[in-house]
């Protein structure tokens, strides 16, 4: 690959580790306030979800963070070979 793609797939794949990381806060925070749904005290009812949502959102934050890790690695992989692009030519 050249350094412009190297570059490029680093950019990329920095600038969708941050969309993941504000999509997964923002699951968080539904996921906070449907638990608040379910608070009793406020004569809401125990089943604000029912288990196969439960399971969907689940599957989806592991497989967010699956790609947020493999992003991650390739940012950091494009980055080292920048690297040694970088110190070959000196």
């Amino acid at each position: 690959m050249s350094e412009e793609d190297l570059k490029a797939l680093r950019n990329e794949s920095e600038n969708l580790c941050e969309s993941i990381e504000y999509g997964l806060f923002h699951l968080g925070d539904m996921m906070a306030n449907l638990g608040y749904l379910a608070d009793s005290e406020q004569d809401f009812s125990h089943c604000a979800m029912n288990n196969d949502n439960v399971k969907h959102i689940g599957g989806l934050i592991k497989a967010n963070a699956y790609l947020l890790n493999a992003l991650r690695e390739t940012a950091g992989l494009a980055e080292f070979h920048l690297s040694n692009m970088k110190g070959g030519r000196k």
